[in-house]
């Protein structure tokens, strides 16, 4: 295979500016921005407040030809303005803002934006504090004490010199997909294994710990695996498959019909259209896994009439690294009167929250004193304020019945958990749908719509139901909920197929598809 052409990039050499001590930092281009037709841009905002111009504190338009392969700069930041220098060199152009922004810390990016049409061809970001406590403060969110929580040992020794490169187009704290690459990431160096962890789009508090993935190709070597995460379109797809490496592994979780994107977020609907092309280049894998069977099933068809791969081919492992289990759940009590509804997952049109609030509705006809609560954030707004119609004007709900809670930590999380009387789920498209799990090992149970991947998460343990018939839903839910003997039997169910799931999963899956004997 020929090498993927390269796009320019240009990166910070360290994951952070110490303005305490001179805000020195130093830049590495690559040799493609030579021929590219972009300029390199310092942008600067409040850590805390990424808006124009409010955080704005100035940006430095350079040009490609005067910064060649490496710069060094200083940023200086007194009375909440900031300068700037880069080698010396004069700006093409620049702006800072005539208002001082008082912050804790900044936001620095390193752009490479297009001269044609300005649209942004590259980033890379880091923060600037005044102290090194500061920064402390600002990555404790994540632990990086590898030991802990423990997950799976091998059962082999990996071999000396070989680095497992973790990938992924994006990479957050609180997406399915982040979590599942940070915890494998942790597992992997908990047990002494070499591993590296890259992205194109992060949290910034994890700069520290995750590459960009214009970097991947140049970082492996002849003995490493990748093991990349599908769940949407990716231009560096190209590269992952080109770096020199011994073996590349997929996993799939699935792309979202752009059907069901395309009214309330139709650039979202065109990703998952271009990343549904995109499909056939899996085959060119050394190995694929799925989060779900279903998935498994659409990934080998989109490759179409080929020898290479079948479903059965492709690994199937859950999606999350679970460290221990929960203790069983107490004896579910009746709820006859002010029923606490719950659905969690991002605000977006394909999980059909104008159902779940539908459904709601008929059930507030049964039990006035209900409430609903929705968890979730990244919402589209025009699809938040549809539902904020659905809500006040077609159903007509009392106020404060809905709870929009966005998005929560872990903690609260449970107490939420804990304190509902039902989790609902009316999504059209799920690769695994974890808060399924989540729901039913806490306790919690589970009302959701029979798409395939669900279907496979339940386990035949929860109630699913094929038709949205929402008095008729309304009317069983009510009845389950208030029959001490259904819902206890229906609970003991849950809890012990979501045992027997969470059981598998403390990451072995992953250990025994990177195993050197598969090598």
């Amino acid at each position: 295979m020929s090498p993927a052409p390269l796009r320019p990039f240009a990166l910070f050499d360290r994951p952070e500016i110490n303005l305490g001590k001179g805000g020195k930092f130093a830049v590495s281009l690559s040799p493609e921005l030579a021929a590219a037709d972009v300029s390199p841009v310092i942008d600067i905002y409040d850590l805390e407040n990424l808006t124009h111009p409010g955080g704005h504190l100035g940006w430095w338009k350079f040009s490609s030809e005067a910064l060649g392969t490496s710069a060094t700069g200083r940023i200086d930041f007194v009375g909440g303005r900031t300068t700037l220098d880069v080698d010396g060199l004069t700006p093409i152009a620049s702006w800072r803002n005539p208002s001082p922004v008082r912050c804790r810390g900044l936001a620095v990016s390193l752009v490479l934006r297009a001269n044609t049409t300005n649209a942004i061809v590259h980033m890379d970001r880091a923060p600037a504090f005044g102290t090194e406590a500061d920064a402390r403060r600002f990555r404790a969110d994540w632990s990086r004490n590898y030991a802990s929580p423990r997950f799976a040992a091998p059962g082999y020794v990996a071999p000396a010199g070989a680095t497992v490169h973790i990938a992924a187009p994006n990479i957050f704290r609180r997406d399915a997909v982040g979590v599942l690459c940070l915890d494998i990431f942790r597992m992997l160096r908990q047990n002494g294994i070499a591993a590296e962890i890259y992205a194109d789009n992060y949290n910034l508090e994890m700069n520290d710990v995750v590459r960009r993935l214009d970097a991947l190709p140049s970082r492996t070597g002849p003995t490493d695996q990748i093991l990349y995460f599908a769940s949407t379109h990716d231009p560096h797809l190209d590269a992952v498959l080109a770096a020199p490496c011994r073996r590349r592994i997929a996993f799939f979780h699935g792309i979202t019909d752009p059907l069901l994107l395309r009214v309330f977020n139709p650039e979202l609907s065109a990703v998952c259209e271009r990343a549904l092309v995109q499909l056939p280049r899996f085959a060119e894998f050394d190995a694929l896994a799925a989060n779900s069977r279903a998935m498994a099933r659409q990934l080998v068809t989109s490759f179409g009439d080929q020898p290479k791969w079948r479903a059965v081919d492709v690994a199937v492992i859950a999606p999350k690294l679970i460290a221990g289990l929960p203790p069983p759940p107490a004896v579910p009590k009746p709820v006859a009167r002010g029923a606490r509804f719950l659905t969690v997952g991002r605000v977006k049109s394909h999980k059909k929250l104008e159902d779940v609030l539908a459904l709601f509705a008929a059930y507030l006809k049964l039990d006035p004193d209900a409430e609903c609560w929705i968890v979730g954030g990244d919402p589209d707004k025009p699809y938040r304020d549809y539902l904020d119609w659905v809500e006040r004007v077609d159903l007509s709900l009392p106020k404060g019945k809905v709870k929009w809670l966005g998005s929560i930590n872990e903690a609260e999380l449970a107490k939420r958990y804990a304190g509902a009387s039902a989790y609902v789920s009316m999504s059209e498209h799920e690769g695994f749908c974890l808060p399924l799990l989540e729901a039913m090992l806490q306790g919690l149970p589970v009302f959701a719509y029979a798409i395939e991947a669900v279907l496979e998460t339940l386990g035949g343990a929860g109630v699913s139901f094929e038709k949205k018939e929402f008095p008729h839903l309304a009317a069983s839910i009510h009845a389950r909920l208030g029959d001490p003997a259904r819902l206890a039997g229906l609970v003991e169910r849950q809890y012990a197929h979501a045992c027997a799931m969470a059981a598998t999963m403390d990451g072995s899956g992953f250990l025994e598809l990177l195993a050197p004997a598969r090598l």
